[in-house]
């Protein structure tokens, strides 16, 4: 079968050349690489998403701020007993 397409001969498919790599070591080697890439990529990312999103972490402590500054809000006009009780 004649290949048709306009790629360059080292990105066309022909018997064991694929990227210009010829033997099934080279091939293998390659797709580990890239595996182990995307392996730390992947993991970096999780481990970034984790140290930010932790119980005590950065967002945790804007999400614990801003409760308490709503409830302060929402607890200035309340005649709440509590409240009257410590002002008397």
């Amino acid at each position: 079968m004649h290949c048709t397409c306009k790629l360059p001969l080292r990105l066309r498919v022909r018997g064991l050349k694929v990227l210009g790599f010829t033997s099934i070591n080279s091939k293998l080697t390659a797709v580990t690489v890239a595996i182990m890439v995307m392996l730390i990529c992947v993991v970096s990312a999780w481990w970034l998403a984790f140290s930010e999103l932790k119980v005590n972490g950065p967002t945790y402590s804007r999400i614990v701020q801003t409760k308490d500054l709503v409830a302060d809000r929402a607890g200035l006009g309340n005649s709440d007993s509590r409240i009257s009780g410590f002002s008397a």
